[in-house]
Formats: C-alpha cells, structure tokens, sequence
C-alpha cells in the first residue's frame, strides 16, 4: 500500500512539473531575431559627474549574409558625435529578449531588445552611457 501512495505522490509531482514546463514554455516564446530590424526613438545619457541627456534616434538593418549580427545607424543631433553606425553587431542571446554586442576602437555596447523597447549600456572613449528607446511602428 505504501508503494502505491509512493507512486501515485511522484506521478502527481511529476504532472506538476510538466504542467509548470509547459506553461513556461508558452510565455517564454523566442523572439525572432527579425523583429530587432526598424527605426527607434528615444533618450541618450551620458553618465559624467552629472547626467547628460540627449534625444537619440537609430535604424537597426540586417548583415547580408550573417543571420547572426544587425548593424545600427546612430543619431544624436545635440551630441559631440551626431551621426554613427555599428557594423556587424554580433547577437549574443536569443529568448524572450534579444542580446547583441557592438564592439568598436572606441566603444563597447551591449544592447537588449523586449520586443518594442531597445536598451543600451556602454562605455566610450570617456564615459559610461546608457541608451533607452522604443521602437516606432
């Protein structure tokens, strides 16, 4: 009799977790790496001994022949630097958020995407910044 309560106790554990899976599953649904592609609008600070905040747009267009890097394309009209670009960022993680990495002589960014909101942390030549933008549709 014990056995049976055993088992009957492990199989509802059991139908628990693959329950519990499955529902993660479902809300944990793979962004398409395409859906990081269009144009974004949003607010550049700079992080010195104060903050300095610049109104920021970018374009983010797919690499011909590399599935796995975008490059981006950079305006701050207020900046010391008003227009740059990204080539070839590599994308580092694909989940219910995409990562990607710009390396570059004078800067290292990383960038997460959520599906309409793009942010950003980096370091330039100088000082640390932080990009937060929503993507237009």
């Amino acid at each position: 009799m014990k056995k049976l309560t055993r088992l009957g106790c492990f199989a509802v554990v059991i139908g628990t977790l693959m329950a519990t899976f499955n529902a993660r599953a479902d809300d944990g649904k793979l962004l398409p790496i395409g859906s990081l592609i269009g144009r974004y609008d949003g607010n550049l600070e700079i992080h010195m001994t104060r903050t300095l905040e610049f109104s920021y747009q970018a374009e983010i267009l797919p690499v011909e022949n590399d599935a796995n890097a975008v490059s981006l394309v950079a305006h701050c009209s207020r900046c010391d630097t008003k227009d740059w670009k990204r080539n070839e960022c590599r994308v580092t993680e694909v989940s219910e958020v995409i990562k990607f990495a710009c390396k570059t002589k004078g800067a290292d960014e990383e960038y997460t995407f959520n599906g309409d909101r793009l942010k950003m942390s980096g370091f330039g030549a100088k000082f640390p910044y932080s990009i937060n933008a929503k993507k237009l549709q």
